[in-house]
């Protein structure tokens, strides 16, 4: 684990990525929005215990374009794409890039005073 180097060089930090369906649950996947639930959990925890010099947060993720949410939610047919986007108060699906730029404002020195969070990254269908 890297928390003792971090430790060693008194400063870091932790961001955990999660899901927006450990906040709300999905029928046919407990197993998946519970381990999801426990990241969010772990970043809590650690957040207090590692305050003194490593920052952890958690991004969770809502709909984002990946091939597997493509296959999964049948996205290449039109209605199905058209329903998720009607889902997202921001009305379409986020990027990875996004995705990345939510990790990178939460490992600088721009968030250098936020612990603990959790991110929701989704477009708004989180709030």
């Amino acid at each position: 684990m890297a928390v003792p180097l971090m430790l060693a060089n008194r400063g870091g930090t932790i961001v955990n990525i999660s899901a927006e369906k450990a906040l709300s649950g999905r029928i046919g996947a407990c197993n998946y929005a519970a381990a999801k639930a426990g990241l969010i959990a772990l970043t809590k925890a650690l957040a207090k215990e590692l305050a003194s010099d490593i920052r952890v947060n958690c991004v969770a993720l809502g709909y984002t374009q990946t091939e597997e949410l493509v296959k999964r939610l049948n996205l290449d047919e039109p209605a199905n794409l058209g329903r998720v986007k009607n889902e997202v108060p921001l009305g379409r699906i986020g990027s990875p890039e996004e995705a990345a730029q939510a990790v990178l404002f939460l490992s600088g020195n721009q968030s250098s005073f936020v612990t603990g969070q959790v991110f929701a990254v989704g477009g708004g269908r989180w709030m």
